[in-house]
C-alpha cells in the first residue's frame, strides 16, 4: 500500500485550520465540546469548572489505557490541545508537556489554565516544534478526524517519528475503517470509490464554509475524515514505528466510541 508522503500537500497547512482559528475566536469551549445549549449565548453555557472537569475524567481514562500499552512519562507532545481541557491534567502525569494548536484563541484560553511545566505553541498543523528525539510520548484526540486529507496525518506521523526518542509511544484517536478481506475486487473498488466521493463532497462543503468565513460570515463547520486501518499501519511502519495496535472504546461519561492507534518508535539498532 502506497504511503502518500510525496508532493506538496503534506507540507502545506491543512485547510481545516481556518475553521478552528474561527472557533478559537468565537467560542473556544464550545468549539472543543459542541454540546447543544453550551454555546456562550446558549441556555447553559460552558463554565470553566464544568469544562475542565470533563477533561479530568476523560484524561484519567485515556492515561489508564496508555499505561497498559506502555508509556514513559518524561515528556509529551499534545497535538490539538484546544483550550487545554486535557492539557491541564496531563501536566500532572508528565514532567513536561508541549501543547500545540492552530488556533491562537484556543492557546490564549489554555494559557490561563495550565501549569508552568506546559509549553504552548500556535502551529501550522503539520509540524511539531520540538527537537529531534526529544520527547517520550505523543498524544492527540479529536484532531485527526478533522483533517481534509490523509496526507496531513502522514506528515504528522513523520514528525512523530522524528521527535520521539527510541521506544517513545503515541496514542492517537482517529476514525478507522477497514473493508472485509473476502470482498471481491470489484466490490472493494466500488466501496473505495464511494468513500473517496464522500471525502471529496465533505472537502467541497468545507471550502464553501471557509469562503463564507473569508467574507466575515460566521459559518460553523467541522470537517470529518476516516482512515483505512491498513493505510495507517503501513504508513506508521514505513516511518519507523512498531508494536502497532488499534482499539475502540467509549468514555464512561458517554458520547461516541472512538477508535485509537497506539505505536512505539523502534529502538536504535
Amino acid at each position: 500500500m502506497k504511503t502518500p508522503l510525496t508532493g506538496n500537500v503534506a507540507s502545506r497547512p491543512p485547510e481545516s485550520n481556518q475553521e478552528w482559528q474561527a472557533w478559537g475566536q468565537k467560542d473556544p469551549l464550545f468549539g472543543v465540546i459542541p454540546q447543544s445549549g453550551r454555546e456562550r449565548d446558549g441556555a447553559t453555557p460552558w463554565t470553566d469548572a464544568d469544562f475542565y472537569q470533563t477533561g479530568l475524567s476523560d484524561w484519567e481514562e485515556f492515561m489508564r489505557r496508555w499505561r497498559l500499552y506502555g508509556v514513559e512519562r518524561e515528556s509529551c507532545v499534545e497535538i490539538g490541545c484546544g483550550a487545554g481541557r486535557l492539557t491541564k491534567h496531563m501536566a500532572r502525569d508528565f514532567a513536561e508537556v508541549h501543547a500545540l494548536d492552530v488556533a491562537e484563541g484556543m492557546i490564549d484560553y489554555a494559557r490561563q489554565q495550565v501549569g508552568s511545566n506546559v509549553h504552548l505553541y500556535v502551529t501550522d498543523g503539520v509540524s511539531l516544534p520540538v527537537p529531534d528525539a526529544s520527547v517520550t510520548a505523543v498524544f492527540s484526540v479529536i484532531v485527526f478526524l478533522h483533517f481534509d486529507r490523509i496526507e496531513h496525518a502522514a506528515a504528522y506521523f513523520c514528525e512523530m517519528a522524528r521527535a520521539l526518542k527510541p521506544r517513545g509511544t503515541i496514542m492517537i484517536q482517529m476514525p478507522l475503517h477497514q473493508w472485509p478481506e473476502n470482498l471481491k475486487p470489484a466490490v472493494r473498488g466500488w466501496l473505495a470509490g464511494a468513500h473517496d466521493a464522500y471525502v471529496a463532497l465533505r472537502r467541497t462543503k468545507g471550502w464553501y464554509h471557509r469562503f463564507r468565513l473569508s467574507r466575515h460570515q460566521w459559518s460553523p463547520f467541522m470537517q470529518s475524515l476516516t482512515y483505512d486501518a491498513g493505510w495507517v499501519r503501513d504508513t506508521l511502519s514505513s516511518v519507523g514505528f512498531q508494536d502497532i495496535e488499534t482499539c475502540s472504546f467509549q468514555l464512561s461519561r458517554g458520547a461516541a466510541a472512538y477508535s485509537w492507534v497506539f505505536a512505539r518508535k523502534a529502538s536504535l539498532v
